[in-house]
């Protein structure tokens, strides 16, 4: 299978720019959206850099990350509300964490936020049906 990076239809610099970061972390290639096309064929899958995020589409199907009750916690977190992870763990701020039951990554999208820029989180999962991997990285 190809997997090649491009943008939304009609993208803005912010969007170009973000592609062609994922394409050098990634190590794929960044093809402009205007080259391609239709998005449905052979046995490419396409991450399109999107303003809501990144999006698989393969083979006439679409694939994007959720971030499921994750948000909500981390703003309630925001507005000073306490989180059972604040309430066990208290300032996590630099830690690196392993969670080994990744589920769908929301807590470990909310430890994400918490250990901060120079915290780490690994995410581990033996469930095939959540057979993904998660990057903490800003690109």
């Amino acid at each position: 299978m190809n997997i090649i990076i491009t943008t939304a239809q009609r993208p803005n610099d912010n969007l170009l720019s973000k592609g062609l970061n994922y394409s050098k972390f990634l190590d794929l290639p960044f093809i402009p959206r205007d080259k391609i096309g239709n998005l449905s064929k052979d046995n490419t899958a396409y991450l399109v850099v999107t303003k809501e995020g990144l999006v698989c589409h393969y083979q006439g199907h679409k694939l994007f990350y959720h971030p499921s009750m994750a948000m909500l916690r981390i703003k309630g977190i925001v507005n000073g509300k306490e989180d059972i992870f604040t309430t066990i763990c208290g300032d996590i701020n630099g830690f690196s964490i392993l969670d080994c039951t990744m589920g769908f990554g929301a807590d470990s999208l909310v430890w994400s936020y918490l250990s901060g820029e120079n915290g780490l989180v690994t995410s581990l999962e033996k469930n095939k049906s959540h057979n993904f991997r998660w990057f903490k990285r800003q690109l």
